[in-house]
């Protein structure tokens, strides 16, 4: 089974690569050099992986950021995760 982690370089993603590596899936992640509400990088990258399952970690986590950089919160939390949601429809349908 192949896994598409978005945020893997992130706090969770530090706990859940090895578990996952350790159940022998195949693992792919993408950490802070794709841009999660840029809907070609993802889709390019959901297309390239053609991932059996989508773990969504992405996102700005930090709730003084979200207070200093508010467009930053928005661009990754909502406009990142609905990205990611809408390419996982089109370009990998059976993805969990």
């Amino acid at each position: 089974m192949r896994v598409l982690v978005t945020g893997a370089a992130g706090f969770v993603g530090g706990h859940l690569l090895p578990r996952l590596e350790a159940e022998r899936w195949g693992v792919c992640a993408s950490g802070r050099e794709m841009a999660v509400s840029d809907p070609a990088a993802v889709e390019a990258r959901v297309r390239d992986v053609e991932p059996d399952a989508i773990i969504h970690l992405a996102a700005v986590s930090s709730v003084a950021t979200s207070w200093q950089q508010p467009v930053l919160t928005y661009q990754v939390n909502y406009l990142g995760t609905r990205t990611v949601l809408e390419v996982a429809e089109r370009a990998a349908p059976t993805a969990r």
